[in-house]
């Protein structure tokens, strides 16, 4: 999926994943996804609270060309990437 902020404003209470979930018997597994991150406008805003994942199969984020990204932990750009246990 696509996520599209649209002159708004997105707050994240705890870790953003633009990432596949799977589960098994005994972890969780995160992978590549088909979702897409797009901050075009200079009021779009995007506040995590916790740490920001991004690994999709489209590759690096390319979209966000405007507004504000604030990320209180870490960012982890994993496109291109396997999956990996959590």
């Amino acid at each position: 999926g696509e996520v599209l902020i649209n002159n708004g404003f997105l707050q994240i209470e705890g870790d953003f994943r633009i990432q596949n979930q799977y589960k098994d018997e005994q972890d969780t597994i995160y992978g590549p996804s088909i979702g897409t991150l797009k901050m075009l406008n200079e009021k779009d805003t995007i506040f995590v609270k916790g740490n920001f994942y991004y690994q999709s199969m489209f590759g690096d984020i390319t979209q966000l060309t405007n507004g504000n990204l604030e990320v209180t932990g870490n960012y982890s750009n994993l496109s291109g990437t396997k999956t990996y246990l959590s």
